[in-house]
């Protein structure tokens, strides 16, 4: 038997705490592995949502002046239309006051 009791104690206590912070250092650096990717996962889902906003933004400035042009080309054709009305009723108003 050993001279110190002990010994064999201390040295299975001094084992299972060297596993023990293995064990930790190894689940700390996979949680920092998981933390990175999590970072690098939000910050690619933020670029896109930017993307997206902006892509949204130019979809409906286009879509803004396409309804103004629409718009300003119906008010012409309208303005158009009630020139030659009022030109025909004026034709019809000589013709009759001539004749």
């Amino acid at each position: 038997m050993s001279r110190h009791p002990w010994t064999r104690a201390l040295v299975v206590a001094a084992a299972i705490a060297l596993i023990a912070a293995a064990v930790y250092a190894l689940v700390a650096s996979r949680s920092d592995d998981t933390q990175g990717k999590i970072a690098a996962l939000e910050k690619q889902l933020k670029d896109q949502q930017l993307a997206d906003a902006e892509r949204d933004a130019k979809a409906k400035q286009v879509a803004d002046e396409e309804a103004r042009q629409r718009k300003a080309q119906e008010q012409a054709r309208a303005d158009e239309q009630k020139a030659q009305a009022d030109s025909r009723a004026a034709r019809t108003r000589g013709a009759a006051a001539a004749g």
